[in-house]
């Protein structure tokens, strides 16, 4: 805690004189300090009675400098480490202390140059829908050129750095990658068009390399539906021998039944491994973040032979959705979601595609002017697929999150 402050301190001090010198330009602190109690239920085997369930506490922290240099902009974004603070209650991993590691979640540069935008750094960004590449939660190193025609259209160029200690693949191979890309984004009259196109290069691997072509469209239907479609193909060499021929669609519907009320339905189909030498599964790179189910998709992090193992990877996988959004009043807002999750394989060891069905909630109340409280969980109920792989674990997994957070 005590490096941790020195630290914040010590950038907080040089920052200040930073004030002092550009005073005519602009230096904004802000972020945010969140109390998280976490309920977790035959999500893995790391409990602390032996029954499968689990239950703690921890803190994250989030202070962000932003300052304005001329036309010149730094965003500095400082966060404490993976998986939070020590957790209360847990005899697993108690520390008496606070332990907030610091991590840089974001640390750019912005700025404008002959029509141009560029940032350079370790930045939030995402392709397309995030199907095959997100690094919105924790950042990436990448360099981005955009050229705005105006508001609504756009193109741009950029290279990330795909693979390091910050962005996670879903690939069981951890060589060092780099993503090239370029994309576009144009206005239809009211509906969004979006390209984008990336060139993955393996720099351990001689010759293997990914290319990933994708297009969304979204838009308004008019009487109040709203609607996005989206599809990722793949192709290019792994190993230098066998194909890529991985893919992704998905369709979604909202309707705004009335101003409180938004109801939506959305299928998700990733590409899995067949018989054959080809690459047929989707391949992605993606953070770990809540994509399509919150215990499934985010707690378990895939699928295993337990649930609570495997890697962040939809590739395989068929989520078919519907949800609903409710504003009750100004302050308070509860949502609802049924998903049923298959595979678009029959494994070999499971040799079953179903996966499960789950049942998502969240809860959002604002308490006063920069203190919300919420809450987000799910009950995932286990398909053939678990109870072939492991008898012992069909049972309904729960996931549970509810956090305290001031925004200032």
């Amino acid at each position: 805690m005590k490096r941790f402050l020195a630290v914040v301190l010590g950038a907080m001090l040089v920052l200040g004189f930073a004030v002092s010198a550009f005073a005519q330009d602009g230096l904004k602190l802000s972020g945010s300090l969140t109390m998280r109690g976490w309920y977790l239920d035959t999500l893995d085997n790391n409990s602390n009675d032996g029954n499968g369930d689990d239950a703690y506490y921890d803190t994250q922290l989030r202070l962000m400098f932003d300052a304005t240099v001329g036309k010149a902009k730094a965003v500095i974004e400082l966060q404490n480490g993976a998986g939070g603070s020590s957790k209360w209650g847990r005899n697993t991993d108690f520390q008496a202390a606070e332990n907030m590691n610091l991590s840089v979640k974001q640390a750019y540069i912005a700025f404008p140059v002959a029509g141009l935008n560029i940032s350079a750094g370790h930045q939030l960004l995402s392709l397309g829908v995030k199907s095959f590449f997100d690094a919105s939660k924790d950042g990436a190193k990448a360099i981005l050129v955009t050229y705005p025609f105006d508001k609504k259209n756009i193109v741009g160029v950029g290279t990330i750095k795909a693979l390091d200690t910050d962005v996670l693949a879903s690939t069981a191979i951890a060589e060092d990658k780099d993503i090239y890309f370029g994309l576009a984004s144009f206005d239809l009259n009211g509906h969004t068009l979006g390209l984008n196109a990336a060139a993955v290069i393996d720099n351990a691997v001689a010759k293997s390399h990914l290319y990933n072509w994708a297009l969304t469209l979204n838009g308004k239907l008019g009487a109040g539906l709203g609607y996005t479609l989206a599809a990722d193909i793949q192709t290019g060499k792994q190993d230098g021998a066998n194909d890529n021929k991985g893919y992704h669609v998905r369709g979604a519907l909202s309707y705004q039944a009335t101003p409180e009320l938004n109801l939506s339905a959305a299928s998700i189909y990733f590409s899995g491994e067949e018989s054959g030498a080809d690459v047929k599964k989707f391949v992605t790179f993606l953070e770990d973040t809540n994509y399509a189910t919150w215990v499934f998709g985010y707690m378990n992090r895939g699928f295993g032979a337990t649930i609570g193992t495997g890697t962040p990877a939809p590739g395989g996988f068929w989520f078919n959705r519907l949800a609903a959004d409710y504003k009750a009043t100004k302050d308070l807002s509860v949502g609802l979601a049924y998903i049923n999750i298959r595979g678009t394989y029959d494994s070999s060891v499971n040799a079953s595609k179903e996966v499960g069905n789950e049942i998502d909630f969240t809860i959002a109340y604002n308490i006063s002017k920069g203190l919300t409280y919420n809450v987000i969980g799910g009950f995932l109920m286990p398909g053939k697929a678990y109870e072939n792989a492991n008898p012992l674990r069909d049972d309904t997994a729960i996931g549970i999150r509810h956090a305290l957070t001031l925004s200032f």
